[in-house]
């Protein structure tokens, strides 16, 4: 079975960590071989600020090394990714979903059943957008909450017990904002109707960012692995992890590859 390498909030635009991701990728690369038998999912804040283009594209061409050398990569957006961190805009929104997934058009719950040709084991990742797509989001809007909807979490719900998702070995839910972190400010304001989701489905590991904290959630709604990526390029000094998953082990096995 595949193994999974979670980043989260690159931040590409802030500072100098386009260098630090390309480091980090680098070293990844080198590290994790082969690359065939990685998963690497990156849950949202790919850019510092979706108004300027170019962080897009950078992160992009960034992450497309990843791909080149041989490994399936996922991505999620985050707030930074829709704008400011604030406000979302339309615009940059099938910005981000046509630099990543090709098309402007994608939907969330986003499934993707991964097999690893070795054994023939898959896993369902399913990717959420806790930012409602910028279109849903419930007034009044708060700084930097998320929010994923009615809809997104009735369509999860399906999806999770759907044939697809339900013949994997594995099922994995990975969006951006904190499900469990409770500050008003950036709290992902329907966590209790994702918990409930959850908690009626087998579901293998909860994987998220946002907080910057790094932090295991572990054994909530059901899930065995809930994990805070923090920051994977560092951002403010702020901790990073880039945990290398074996779904198939004890979580006691899961570690940091410390890819910087």
């Amino acid at each position: 079975m595949k193994k999974i390498i979670h980043l989260t909030d690159l931040h590409i635009g802030y500072g100098d960590l386009d260098k630090k991701l390309s480091k980090l990728i680098s070293n990844l690369i080198y590290a994790m071989q082969p690359a065939k038998d990685y998963v690497v999912l990156v849950t949202g804040d790919i850019s510092e600020n979706g108004n300027i283009k170019e962080n897009f594209h950078r992160a992009n061409d960034l992450l497309k090394k990843l791909k080149q050398a041989g490994y399936d990569v996922l991505v999620v957006p985050g707030n930074h990714d829709y704008g400011d961190g604030i406000t979302p805009f339309k615009e940059n929104i099938r910005s981000f979903r046509k630099n990543f997934y090709g098309s402007a058009s994608v939907e969330f719950p986003k499934l993707d059943v991964i097999t690893d040709p070795d054994d023939g084991s898959s896993i369902a990742f399913i990717g959420l957008d806790s930012m409602a797509g910028g279109y849903d989001f419930p007034e009044p809007r708060v700084l930097a909450q998320g929010y994923l909807g009615e809809k997104q979490l009735k369509d999860l719900d399906a999806m999770l017990a759907g044939a697809e998702a339900s013949a994997a070995a594995k099922r994995v839910v990975y969006l951006h904002h904190h499900p469990i972190d409770k500050n008003v400010s950036m709290m992902l304001r329907d966590s209790e109707g994702l918990g409930e989701v959850l908690g009626g489905h087998s579901v293998d590991a909860l994987l998220f960012g946002h907080k910057h904290q790094g932090r295991k959630w572990n054994a909530r709604w059901g899930v065995k692995r809930l994990y805070d990526g923090g920051t994977s390029t560092g951002k403010g000094d702020d901790p990073w992890r880039h945990r290398v998953i074996d779904l198939t082990k004890d979580l006691r096995m899961d570690y940091d590859g410390d890819f910087l």
